[in-house]
């Protein structure tokens, strides 16, 4: 008896030490996918025609409505100062119930889609979802000689 209860303390012990090492631990996920002259090779990338980039933002929301994504406009970009709100449109994407921040940002001549999530020591399942799905549908509906996918990315 008095084995087992030794036992039950140490394996409690254990428990309480590993989740107070990995309590703070999360780690931030970050992607961005540029789709213009950022994307592909940037010192021969030509600005992307108004036409071109029209129908890589409709892209955009054909794939985020696949994810089952909500957008609506922001004000306010996931990297405080990235973007000059007087020349980029931006658009705020989250699935109900996930918190992962997808972010697109829509200029005169290219347009960038950024992915964000705090998780645990793997990719979570959602995020890399949505960052393998826009990337796959940014290049077969885009052309992939226009796009440029940074993952992980740092800022």
């Amino acid at each position: 008896m008095r084995q087992s209860l030794v036992h039950q303390l140490g394996m409690t012990l254990v428990l309480v030490v590993t989740a107070t090492l990995t309590a703070g631990c999360d780690m931030v996920y970050f992607a961005r996918i540029d789709v213009g002259p950022h994307g592909g090779r940037m010192d021969t990338a030509d600005p992307l025609p108004i036409e071109d980039r029209d129908r890589c933002v409709t892209v955009f929301f054909a794939t985020a409505k696949e994810l089952g994504l909500e957008c609506h406009e922001s004000q306010y970009p996931i990297i405080t100062g990235s973007y000059d709100p007087t020349v980029y449109h931006l658009t705020a994407c989250k699935k109900p119930g996930d918190f992962t921040d997808i972010q697109l940002a829509v200029g005169p001549q290219q347009m960038s889609v950024e992915l964000s999530k705090i998780g645990g020591f793997r990719e979570p399942a959602f995020f890399r979802r949505c960052r393998i799905g826009f990337s796959e549908q940014l290049r077969q509906g885009c052309g992939n000689e226009h796009v440029t996918v940074r993952y992980p990315y740092q800022w």
